[in-house]
């Protein structure tokens, strides 16, 4: 997908989302909830914004949006200046992986336990094609070495993992099809939060090295602070504050935003993933 240089990694205009919950007998919608008011919001090529917000604010319909999972109302999704078109074909669908991955809250959830740890990581570019098996494993072999996991860990299934690892395959997994933007949906709750920071740590360096753009979801606010270059505060699907983490953690301007800082311990420093 191609773009100026001087182009966000992501923009997202005005996005509104509703879900009807309740209809007549004709099937029309009588009444419905909005899950998202006029979003906006944008991240520079490889940097991080953090979206912090209570369940329900609104953060994973955000996310699905984003990713062309879920249509809008309104709005308009860009990916580096070219504009998310919400189509469900395959390749839409396609063009999309290309540019935008996810990892998701839990890794017990989202890896497939019948599949041996390097078939997890290769399962993208497999479908994508074009690739021997021999090519899918030394490219998982490459992919496991920058994201800290050893080789005696790829022919393991996912149960024998702890939780860490189990993340960094989900990372690698992601990575693997070469992204520009990686969405991380809250990826550190389901961790004890002795292994916390040793996962972000992973996932600063492989920006750094890759020019990554990152959309971290979080309710956690100490976790945004050790990540993100900047913050948005969503609340009951509007943005009620935006801007640096530091100002904006240091010195909120909403209500809102005051009582998360106020709710949530900073991350400690340390453990083993």
């Amino acid at each position: 997908m191609s773009g100026s240089a001087a182009d966000p990694a992501l923009r997202v205009e005005a996005v509104t989302v509703s879900f009807p919950t309740t209809r007549d007998w004709l099937g029309r919608v009588r009444e419905s909830v909005t899950a998202l008011d006029g979003v906006s919001l944008e991240i520079p090529a490889a940097a991080s914004l953090g979206l912090i917000g209570e369940s329900g604010s609104g953060k994973t319909t955000l996310a699905r949006v984003v990713l062309g999972m879920q249509s809008a109302d309104a709005g308009a999704v860009y990916f580096a200046g070219r504009q998310l078109r919400f189509d469900r074909s395959r390749a839409a669908r396609r063009r999309r992986s290309e540019y935008c991955q996810i990892v998701f809250q839990d890794p017990r959830t989202s890896l497939d336990p019948r599949l041996r740890v390097w078939e997890i990581m290769a399962e993208g570019l497999a479908i994508r094609g074009g690739a021997s098996r021999p090519a899918l494993r030394r490219a998982v072999d490459e992919m496991a070495a920058e994201v800290g996991i050893s080789a005696r860990a790829l022919d393991r299934y996912p149960h024998e993992l702890s939780g860490g690892q189990r993340q960094r395959v989900a990372i690698g997994r992601a990575l693997l099809l070469r992204p520009r933007l990686l969405i991380l949906d809250e990826p550190t709750s389901a961790l004890d939060v002795t292994i916390q920071a040793q996962v972000l740590n992973v996932l600063m360096d492989l920006q750094a090295r890759q020019d990554l753009a990152y959309l971290f979801i979080s309710h956690d606010v100490s976790v945004i602070r050790h990540l993100c270059d900047r913050v948005a505060v969503l609340y009951r699907g509007r943005i009620v504050e935006t801007g640096r983490t530091r100002d904006v953690l240091e010195h909120p301007q909403d209500a809102y935003t005051r009582k998360l800082i106020e709710a949530v311990p900073r991350i400690r420093d340390g453990g083993q993933a």
